[in-house]
């Protein structure tokens, strides 16, 4: 299994290049395979013509330890093959709460996309606005992370929706379509799913007016409609999990997987990015933070293929999920460590002359 840390350099084509590694390497090792076999065949017709064992069939011998270590060779050679292609990333996405209500950080997308459509939500959904009103905090607690899950589920199909457009998918793709009527299971579990993709004739704050047949979005009165077809790989089943949605088909597994983690909270309001960055104090910042774990698993078939554009849709989902998600690259993104230094120093030298200044004084 391998783990890979991404950044903003990291190469579109990351899971193509394996794929085509591994396929030289398939070639190869056959290769190598043919000329064991050739080898070990040929030390047992020399033991068998020095033996001279009488009516020992030589041929079945040959066949029977051939297949033998044919067999075992090709389950070891891609059981460790596909092994070491397994994709692993675990990502931290601090969501920021103050007055029990999540707040937006200007340039992380994540936390711009939540507060847009709770925002959208409140105006038709009582029961999420609603939700910054309880005061037990056990109590709010357990229906903020309901919701977030629920709102995290909702984006991540978005995403998914937006990497599947001309500049990505090869025309000689087989694509599915599949939308609201297909996701029954989302809709019955999502509130926020379940609402935008909602037909606007059904709703009031659209007037309970159909709008045009080919309307992939639209706002009205404060809320949102969203038509959210997702096209698929052919024979790619998409489907919720506890705390994760799953990709499927014939050729990969991709799962992805989030919750809250206590352990990680408070951890990336080290510093200054509250008070500088935020403009707001440390102190009114409760950080709740999302551990995000991606898994793609190519299958048996991937080492075979020579539609790679497959892998190419997938690494753009995953690439565009971790551009939004991961908060270490948003830091990155905005030169954070180096602004960080900057105001330590600068800090420093406030305190610095402030000290001269007072001495001087007296």
């Amino acid at each position: 299994m391998e783990t890979m840390k991404h950044d903003e350099n990291m190469s579109k084509s990351f899971f193509i290049t394996r794929l085509l590694h591994q396929q030289i390497n398939v070639v190869r090792d056959f290769f190598t395979l043919f000329l064991l076999v050739i080898g070990i065949n040929l030390l047992i017709h020399g033991v068998d013509g020095f033996l001279c064992i009488a009516g020992f069939r030589t041929e079945l011998l040959y066949l029977i330890v051939g297949i033998i270590i044919l067999l075992v060779y090709i389950i070891y050679y891609f059981i460790n093959r596909l092994k070491s292609e397994v994709y692993n990333e675990s990502i931290e996405s601090p969501i920021f709460v103050i007055d029990k209500k999540i707040i937006s950080v200007k340039g992380y997308k994540s936390s711009e996309d939540m507060v847009t459509y709770m925002n959208y939500a409140s105006v038709e959904s009582k029961n999420i606005d609603d939700v910054s009103k309880i005061k037990d905090f056990s109590n709010w607690k357990n229906s903020f992370e309901k919701i977030v899950h629920e709102l995290v589920e909702y984006i991540l199909l978005l995403y998914m929706d937006y990497s599947n457009n001309e500049n990505y998918c090869s025309t000689s793709m087989k694509l599915v379509e599949i939308d609201r009527n297909s996701l029954t299971d989302f809709v019955a579990n999502n509130r926020f799913f379940s609402l935008f993709t909602e037909p606007t004739e059904n709703r009031s704050a659209f007037n309970n007016k159909r709008i045009g047949k080919h309307t992939v979005s639209a706002i009205s009165n404060g809320a949102c409609y969203e038509k959210l077809t997702i096209k698929l790989p052919e024979k790619c089943i998409l489907s919720r999990m506890k705390n994760g949605i799953k990709l499927d088909s014939n050729m990969f597994l991709l799962e992805i997987n989030y919750d809250f983690d206590e352990r990680l909270c408070c951890k990336v309001l080290s510093g200054y990015f509250g008070k500088y960055y935020m403009k707001r104090s440390d102190y009114y910042i409760t950080p709740s933070t999302l551990s995000i774990n991606i898994k793609f698993n190519p299958k048996f078939k991937s080492l075979f293929i020579k539609k790679l554009e497959w892998y190419t849709w997938v690494e753009v989902y995953i690439n565009r999920v971790i551009d939004a998600f991961s908060f270490d690259r948003f830091l990155n993104s905005i030169n954070w460590n180096l602004l960080e230094a900057n105001l330590y120093i600068n800090e420093k030298k406030k305190k610095k002359n402030s000290k001269i200044k007072s001495k001087q004084r007296k």
